[in-house]
């Protein structure tokens, strides 16, 4: 496992898709692979937390989410940015769709405009980014938002970020 793969990715994720946690990022990265009771704690919250802000004794985070949503989705994730990748040219796409000023849902209005081919399975990676981000109770335009952010950085270098998404994509470490 490569640590500096790790820090310049939650870093590059964090500063898009979650700035507020950019200095945690690299340390939350590390307990999710960890796994265990250290990936456990990133994802508990008491009832009394708000997301986003300070509980009487803790913080919700979203990072951990985007975290886990890049894990459920390493598969589709792996085939966007593999270098076979049916589509050469996707983030120019997804660049050009970003330009365009549409009131539609961002999952819909950003994948209308892409080859059919590849639509189905970029509206999917989309959709479970925005369904595990929405189960922090963030609402779903947000959601999608974070979704696509993190989407178009892991599209700035796809050979890095494929070795990011297959790290976070390993099984969770049995802890004893």
């Amino acid at each position: 496992m490569n640590p500096d793969i790790i820090e310049t990715w939650a870093i590059k994720i964090a500063e898009v898709a979650a700035p507020d946690e950019l200095d945690f990022a690299p340390l939350m990265t590390e307990a999710f692979i960890s796994g265990g009771k250290e990936r456990e704690s990133l994802f508990s919250q008491k009832k009394e937390c708000v997301l986003g802000g300070f509980g009487i004794t803790e913080i919700m985070t979203v990072f951990p989410l985007i975290l886990q949503s890049i894990a459920n989705s390493s598969q589709l994730l792996t085939q966007i940015l593999s270098p076979v990748s049916a589509i050469k040219d996707i983030q120019s796409i997804l660049n050009e769709i970003k330009n365009k000023k549409e009131t539609v849902s961002l999952n819909q209005s950003r994948t209308e405009a892409l080859p059919e081919e590849f639509c189905a399975g970029l509206k999917t990676l989309l959709e479970t980014f925005t369904d595990e981000i929405c189960k922090s109770g963030l609402p779903k335009k947000e959601s999608e938002v974070i979704a696509y952010r993190t989407l178009m950085r892991l599209l700035d270098n796809p050979s890095s970020s494929i070795l990011f998404v297959n790290i976070l994509s390993k099984p969770e470490k049995a802890k004893s």
